[in-house]
């Protein structure tokens, strides 16, 4: 299985990357501070990490 892994997954572009990646079999981890998205928006079938990769 393909492992991705989606910065700003938890707004609107990177929840659509999300779910097509998922779609498509990959094993998805999301990194995402919620700056300007809603952990709400990520697909149970992702994990999920609150952080950012700039600190």
């Amino acid at each position: 299985m393909t492992k991705s892994l989606v910065t700003g997954g938890a707004g609107f572009i990177g929840a659509h990357v999300v779910n097509h990646l998922l779609r498509q079999k990959h094993e998805v981890v999301v990194i995402d501070d919620l700056s300007g998205g809603f952990e709400d928006y990520v697909n149970p079938a992702a994990t999920f990490l609150k952080g950012s990769i700039t600190v």
